[in-house]
């Protein structure tokens, strides 16, 4: 069987080259390689170029770039779609360009992928850290461990998959599976869309095979990148929720359970990233997105769960409330509770202490002079925050 890979990019001039040479090194006779560059305006280009001319994809290979004038509203959507367009191979594969395939791996995912006979096959990844230089594993990675066996039935598999993070990066896809049932991304002006996708991919296949190897390098904590948002970014997803509860049959209980867990497990992701400056307006997508949760389902299964959550229990109750600036009041305390404990001292130099100033976007080392300009700040919001609050403290 041959693949036509996906490597999408933008703006990523430092890690495009590790990228095409792994892609190299995998692909085989036959293989085909679109690249879609969604308009990068640093040397990405360049540099593609250089590699196409200096090395290649190899003989056999069919190499199909495409290179956009503009850059695109949202992710990786649009690019991932024109990616799709133009696979004339019997299986897909998604790269994303500041990732490294690891060869052996693939090799071994591959060769499973051939013989399953399946619609989608998803295996494991590794995380390199930017910031920190090293690789670990990704969020998800325990969750590998909770079946004795992989499932065998569809609904099982399923489930199962809908558990694992919604990268797309991870899967091998049947294009005659993808044709069938129209599947691409959303796109418009959000992020994160390959969560939607994978539930609708997820839901339309009838068999979903699984293996537990880290097949590809992703990286993370790199400037630019997504999954650094901090804001307003992160409202997308209360919108992709809605994508996927339109997706879900009717009266089946099981799957908008699962999406409602979905949908809070990602916002207890989120409240460790958002600034004060997004507090209000994620608040409010928050409270219109639980307005429409089951009721039976959030008394019977989303309380509960949230009890292993002490510190962000109050604040999901509130949302579901409605009770608007409660809920912000919430996450201004949890914000300067974690701003308290990730102030750590790391070392002394010429009388002025430095910090590890470790909010939710990347560790940095501050001074002592830093900190206290931004403690004032903080402060300062907080108190202005109060002003408003108080006069509906009994909202």
């Amino acid at each position: 069987m041959n693949i036509s890979f996906v490597i999408t990019t933008f703006n990523i001039e430092n890690y495009i080259l590790k990228c095409l040479k792994s892609v190299a090194e995998i692909a085989r006779p036959g293989d085909q390689i679109i690249l879609v560059d969604d308009g990068s305006y640093d040397n990405t280009v360049p540099v593609i170029e250089k590699f196409i001319a200096d090395e290649g994809f190899g003989q056999d290979r069919e190499y199909t770039p495409i290179y956009l004038e503009e850059n695109t509203v949202g992710g990786v959507g649009t690019g991932g779609n024109i990616g799709i367009e133009n696979a004339r191979r019997e299986g897909l594969f998604f790269v994303d360009g500041d990732d490294w395939v690891l060869s052996f791996e693939f090799e071994n995912a591959r060769n499973a992928f051939e013989v399953s006979g399946c619609d989608i096959l998803i295996a494991n990844y590794k995380e390199w850290d930017e910031a920190a230089s090293k690789s670990k594993l990704p969020a998800d990675h325990k969750i590998w461990k909770t079946l004795e066996e992989w499932p065998s039935k569809r609904i099982e598999a399923r489930d199962f998959a809908l558990k694992l993070i919604a990268v797309p990066w991870r899967k091998f896809y049947r294009m005659d599976f993808v044709k069938k049932h129209k599947l691409r991304y959303p796109e418009g002006d959000f992020f994160f869309e390959d969560n939607p996708f994978h539930w609708s991919v997820c839901l339309a296949a009838k068999k979903i095979t699984f293996i537990d190897i880290p097949i590809c390098m992703h990286r993370i904590n790199r400037p630019g990148q997504t999954m650094a948002s901090v804001g307003t970014e992160l409202i997308a997803f209360f919108e992709h929720y809605q994508t996927i509860e339109k997706l879900l049959p009717k009266r089946n209980r099981e799957l908008k359970t699962q999406a409602m867990r979905w949908i809070v497990d990602n916002m207890i992701w989120h409240i460790n990233r958002l600034q004060p400056v997004a507090f209000e307006c994620y608040i409010h997508e928050a409270i219109q997105t639980f307005d429409t949760f089951n009721a039976k389902i959030w008394t019977d299964t989303i309380l509960p769960y949230l009890t292993s959550f002490d510190e962000l229990k109050p604040l999901f109750v509130y949302i579901k409330q409605g009770k608007h600036w409660a809920a912000i009041q919430q996450l201004f305390d949890i914000y300067s509770e974690r701003m308290q404990r990730n102030i750590i001292a790391v070392q002394s130099q010429t009388n002025n202490t430095l910090f590890k100033y470790n909010l939710p976007t990347t560790p940095k080392i501050v001074s002592k002079e830093t900190i206290e300009s931004e403690m004032a700040r903080h402060n300062r919001l907080c108190r202005e925050f109060r002003q408003k609050v108080n006069p509906l403290e009994g909202m």
